[in-house]
């Protein structure tokens, strides 16, 4: 390797002029399209990154208006700029950039880089790497930048022709169509770029269309779909609302004997949703003060259960976590039972916990009752009741 002393500069000593473009040359911009089109100058991300930070050095943002086009920085500084890449590393990315045409370098006497200022301060002589070149590739360099974007964009659009292709061979039983997919498969596992990549495709598809089978016939028109529940087994329409019932004067609970009318019993043959089956689950005259006077161990964890209905369903989820029911469980029985009297069936499983071994499995069972329709809470109330006037009458 020859010291930079003996070595020549190749024209370069002289001031290299800038090309004065007809219209602005935003310097990001070039260096965005020489992203896309950097592989026909033989430049890798690492010479890219390399050439950002020299271009970097420029205060200003449009390339046709810099007055010099040589740029000095120091090893140290350049190596800060890369985030501090090492300087033999620096180096080889730099001669890359110097062999591809779009920087020079220009020498100085001891090899250093520097600028020769006058009095004034103004730059009358520079040493370093001299980025007119660039400016003067950069019409090349934006019309390859849109040439390659469209071959990527024809790229994309191929191979994915080409990936169905390899999805209808790999259910064609023939050995020509197995051997074929694989073949496709191991060109699609590649990282495809460039003329060559997007020819290969191309022959690939060739080959696959026309083999006989289920690849060369043309595709059936997509039928038009419906939602209807009769057609689809699969459809779903959710007709449980969230409704929290709280003591207001529209739906206040009556303090004595119940005027309300009962529910009206379904039609023979009329399906009842969850929300009829938890409303004929729970009776009308039961308020939370009459549910918690019944489950008083409630009232010895919360005082304010018995407050209103909200009240009630929020200490019955803290108190099914502490019985340890899972929260999986207690969907389960709001989506069967309805939230009030799931709420009330915790509070019973709460009373009597002493004497219930699996509070999860209790539930379950009761779920399963719901589910059927043979459920009722008031009825659950009711024995606890019996059992608590029993006790106090012994």
């Amino acid at each position: 390797m020859k010291h930079f002393s003996r070595m020549r500069s190749g024209g370069l000593d002289q001031a290299c002029p800038v090309p004065a473009p007809s219209a602005a040359l935003d310097k990001w911009q070039l260096l965005a399209a020489l992203e896309d089109c950097g592989q026909d100058y033989g430049l890798g991300y690492r010479e890219l990154g390399v050439l950002r930070a020299l271009v970097s050095l420029f205060a200003e943002r449009d390339l046709s208006r810099l007055d010099q086009s040589v740029v000095f920085p120091s090893n140290e500084t350049l190596a800060q700029r890369l985030d501090g890449m090492p300087v033999s590393t620096m180096r080889r990315h730099l001669s890359r950039l110097v062999a591809s045409g779009l920087v020079g370098r220009r020498l100085s006497p001891n090899g250093k880089r520097y600028a020769r200022r006058d009095r004034t301060g103004t730059v009358i002589r520079a040493f370093g790497f001299d980025l007119a070149p660039l400016v003067a590739a950069a019409p090349g360099i934006l019309a390859r930048a849109e040439d390659a974007r469209d071959l990527a964009c024809t790229l994309a659009a191929r191979r994915e022709t080409l990936s169905l292709l390899r999805r209808d061979l790999e259910c064609d039983p023939t050995e020509a169509g197995l051997e074929l997919a694989a073949r496709i498969r191991q060109l699609l596992r590649r990282r495809l770029r460039g003329p060559a990549a997007l020819a290969a495709v191309e022959a690939l598809i060739t080959e696959a269309v026309a083999m006989p089978g289920p690849c060369g016939q043309p595709v059936a028109p997509t039928p038009e779909l419906s939602t209807t529940a009769r057609e689809i087994e699969q459809h779903h329409q959710k007709s449980q609302e969230d409704i929290i019932f709280e003591k207001t004067a529209e739906n206040a609970e009556p303090s004595g004997p119940s005027t309300r009318c009962p529910m009206p019993c379904p039609a023979p043959g009329s399906e009842v949703g969850p929300m009829q089956r938890a409303a004929a689950r729970r009776d009308p005259v039961l308020t939370p003060a009459s549910i918690v006077g019944i489950c008083t161990e409630a009232l010895s964890f919360y005082p304010d259960a018995g407050d209103s209905w909200r009240a009630l369903e929020t200490r019955a989820g803290q108190i099914a976590a502490m019985i340890g029911l899972s929260p999986q469980l207690l969907a389960a029985g709001r989506a069967e039972m309805g939230r009030e009297v799931l709420a009330t069936t915790v509070l019973c499983l709460l009373q009597c916990h002493a004497r219930i071994r699996n509070p999860g499995g209790y539930l379950s069972r009761l779920i399963a009752e719901a589910r059927a329709g043979t459920y009722r809470c008031d009825g659950f109330l009711a024995s606890l009741a019996a059992q608590a006037g029993g006790a106090r009458a012994a």
